[in-house]
């Protein structure tokens, strides 16, 4: 026999406004705690203005929104004007001009650049920590290492790009390991392969 199946029709998120603020919450409270960052809040003008947009791309479109805020503002409260910048402001639902539809292809490479981000914040995060709490001190297991070798302070750290911590990481790696390429690799976690390249990117010499 064959049962019946049941339809259920749920209402596109711009007719449920009061999930909005719900899910905005959800998604802001999963991100931060998967990630260890910390929202640090947003206006009541700010979160209207997110009640009010269309959100033609439902509930992902709001979680790739909160997604992005975060990232690319993680020192302070959100305003009104952070989100509008973010945001179509023919989508919000008062306005006089019809909504515009993402098309598929625009809203997978805006998927892919908020994705793209979201790594790199992490990537510099964990970077951040390591050196932070100072795990290297746990991989010195030989004789190559001396103190004051990785001189890198929070400080330095905070003013300095990706790509620079992860030379410094890298080049202290690779001497306290005597350039061995496999025992780099598993300690940064990546393919012997990938430390090769990263070594000719950055121009790194065992001299």
């Amino acid at each position: 026999f064959r049962l019946k199946s049941i339809n259920l029709h749920i209402p596109p998120l711009r007719e449920r406004k009061s999930d909005v603020k719900v899910l905005f919450n959800y998604f802001v409270e999963h991100f931060c705690k998967e990630n260890k960052v910390t929202f640090h809040g947003i206006d009541e003008e700010a979160m209207d203005h997110i009640i009010n947009y269309a959100w033609t791309g439902n509930a992902r479109e709001l979680k790739n929104f909160c997604e992005s805020i975060i990232v690319l503002y993680p020192d302070r409260r959100l305003n009104v004007n952070d989100v509008k910048k973010h945001l179509r402001s023919e989508n919000v639902e008062n306005s006089s001009l019809p909504a515009i539809q993402i098309k598929p292809r625009e809203q997978a490479e805006k998927d892919f650049l908020i994705r793209a981000l979201i790594e790199l914040k992490a990537d510099i995060m964990e970077l951040k920590d390591l050196i932070n709490r100072k795990k290297i001190d746990t991989l010195n297991d030989n004789s190559n290492y001396i103190p004051g070798d990785f001189t890198l302070t929070k400080e330095m750290v905070e003013k300095m790009s990706f790509d620079e911590i992860e030379k410094q990481l890298l080049g202290y790696l690779l001497k306290i390991k005597d350039w061995n390429i496999n025992e780099v690799a598993k300690i940064l976690d990546q393919t012997p392969r990938n430390i090769y390249r990263k070594i000719k990117s950055f121009g790194l010499t065992r001299n």
